[in-house]
């Protein structure tokens, strides 16, 4: 089969498309607001990885930082309190600046998915709702990891690597581009500007995508 040579974006959704990064940061807050003590701990951590699923947060907090088990029935329970808690404010949160006349414009020359942390039927859902669900091939929730996401893209659609972009917000979107030998572009948030500032091509928001992708692939989108 010949390879595929159209450029093809895979974003991630929280910070990314939807401005929901600070709706997750305190859903995290209010789940585990009978810990204060380690409350600081909890949200460091959900920010260092914030684009990772909740249920391997989850599974961190309570053995690394509660020294407690966690059942499979309360793993469960702590997952539906966070949908609970977020799907309405994410569903009802502003999109990030340039989104729909980024995809609208570049639509039938780039190949559009999403790789996320947030559980599959929920990041459906979402996407749905916020009328986004027609621009995107694939879209890949929880409990499929980006990597094994990109990998899966990258197979079923003969994609060359060096013209495969990872858009994120998180450590864990630059990790799964390193992985897959992809290029990586991150969209600074009040949470990673310390952590993403320097990088080449780092975008306030998707405005300024096109320009990135034109520097960090030498060829105009």
């Amino acid at each position: 089969m010949q390879q595929n040579k159209k450029l093809a974006i895979v974003f991630d959704c929280d910070g990314v498309l939807i401005e929901s990064t600070k709706i997750k940061t305190q859903a995290f807050a209010k789940l585990f607001s009978g810990y204060p003590d380690i409350i600081p701990q909890i949200l460091a951590y959900h920010e260092k990885y914030v684009g990772i699923s909740r249920f391997a947060k989850f599974r961190y907090i309570y053995k690394d930082l509660l020294n407690k088990p966690l059942s499979a029935k309360m793993e469960k329970q702590l997952g539906d309190e966070f949908s609970q808690t977020v799907l309405e404010q994410v569903i009802a949160a502003p999109l990030v600046a340039g989104v729909v006349e980024f995809l609208e414009k570049y639509q039938e020359n780039t190949l559009y998915f999403v790789a996320s942390g947030t559980p599959q039927a929920e990041l459906d859902l979402i996407l749905e709702k916020k009328k986004l669900s027609r621009f995107f091939l694939e879209q890949y929730g929880s409990p499929t990891s980006k990597p094994d996401a990109i990998d899966s893209i990258m197979s079923r659609y003969n994609l060359v690597s060096n013209r495969v972009i990872m858009v994120g917000d998180g450590e864990s979107d630059q990790q799964a581009a390193d992985a897959t030998g992809i290029k990586f572009i991150p969209r600074l948030t009040d949470e990673n500007h310390k952590a993403f500032s320097e990088k080449p091509w780092s975008i306030d928001n998707l405005t300024f995508l096109a320009k990135a992708i034109s520097g960090i692939t030498g060829q105009n989108i």
